[in-house]
């Protein structure tokens, strides 16, 4: 399986019960900031950050993450046997759902997270700006009762949304 998402891996291991092993999978502008932010914990190990992109590697390595880096998963586990996984998945509900259970540390929005129950915050990244929506349709598409509806419920949920964030 591919991962498409960035997002940490923690697993259980001899370390001392406050610390956890983190593999960082995927080293995009985000998966950067996972890393660095799981880097700068002191609960958090930083075990290994995967990617297939050698240069994003080196760069990584560059940055000042010393860990081990690999291309896949497996050759990563190959070099740190003491990281097992618990779970890889590009589907973020499943993500979150382990994260509830309590089988690790997801990444994703604080909307999202505010309103899962059982999750705890524990790391902002700030770097990253937040975007307009759009709604893209033709007009005469837009006119059709179904998709209008579809569009009115989005644009309320991001509006009530907006609005929870303010507070």
């Amino acid at each position: 399986m591919t991962v498409t998402t960035p997002h940490f891996e923690a697993t259980p291991t001899s370390d001392p019960p406050a610390t956890r092993r983190v593999v960082v999978l995927g080293l995009g502008r985000i998966g950067l900031q996972y890393a660095a932010a799981a880097a700068s914990r002191d609960d958090v190990a930083l075990a290994g950050l995967v990617d297939p992109r050698g240069p994003l590697r080196r760069f990584a390595r560059g940055a000042g993450f010393a860990m081990p880096s690999s291309g896949s998963l497996e050759r990563l586990l190959a070099k740190v046997p003491a990281v097992r996984v618990v779970l890889r998945s590009s589907s973020m509900p499943a993500i979150v759902e382990a994260a509830v259970r309590g089988h690790g540390i997801c990444a994703i929005t604080r909307a999202w997270g505010e309103a899962t129950e059982g999750l705890e915050h524990i790391v902002a990244l700030p770097s990253i700006p937040p975007r307009p929506v759009w709604l893209v349709a033709h007009p005469d598409v837009l006119e059709k009762p179904a998709v209008r509806l579809v569009a009115d419920a989005n644009a309320n949920g991001f509006r009530d949304l907006r609005a929870a964030r303010r507070g």
